[in-house]
């Protein structure tokens, strides 16, 4: 997560002082992503290992916003 800070901070900088150029600053800000992508990955992977199970939590969230509302009926 350290890294994430750091490559923020370096874009940020950059940006300041204007000394890097725009697609350097683009690579900055991709770098930055993947890091932070794969500390994710990692995250997952090492709550498999130790049994956790992530996904049902995922699942309840994509059932829970896919449900419509039913419509309602109204009394004759």
């Amino acid at each position: 997560m350290s890294n994430l800070l750091k490559e923020a901070t370096l874009a940020q900088t950059a940006t300041a002082n204007q000394t890097t150029s725009p697609f350097q600053l683009h690579l900055l800000r991709y770098e930055a992503l993947t890091h932070s992508c794969l500390f994710l990955i990692e995250n997952h992977l090492l709550l498999s290992l130790l049994g956790v199970d992530t996904l049902p939590d995922i699942r309840s969230r994509i059932r829970t916003r896919s449900k419509k509302p039913e419509p309602k009926s109204e009394p004759k």
